[in-house]
């Protein structure tokens, strides 16, 4: 995860930030992950319990589809090669869940750990 930074009213990553922002966002929560405006790297934030749920149901819904690289959120464009989903997967891991939700997300994470 990359530090975000708020500038004319948009979310930029530590290596976008080429004007020096100073505004930083990475300590606000969130109803949804969030990623740089221009190069779609994963930006850490607070996921509220909505946040947390949305990228839960996005893991499920990866496993569902048979983990290809389709079922999973992908930057077509920018500089970002990453895997959305796998990216802000990993975070939840650092909140408080259940037992069975814990283990759906410690499967997909280890699954998608050698993917392009």
């Amino acid at each position: 995860m990359f530090q975000g930074y708020i500038g004319e009213g948009e979310l930029v990553c530590e290596v976008c930030d080429h004007e020096g922002l100073e505004e930083y966002f990475s300590d606000q929560e969130t109803d949804s992950p969030c990623n740089c405006a221009y190069c779609h790297r994963p930006i850490n934030c607070v996921l509220t319990q909505d946040g947390i749920k949305y990228v839960y149901e996005s893991v499920r819904e990866a496993l569902k589809n048979g983990l290809n690289a389709r079922s999973d959120w992908r930057w077509e464009y920018g500089w970002y090669k990453g895997l959305g989903v796998r990216d802000h997967a990993e975070q939840l891991l650092e909140y408080n869940l259940e037992k069975k939700a814990k283990r759906v997300v410690e499967y997909y994470l280890y699954h998608t750990s050698n993917m392009p």
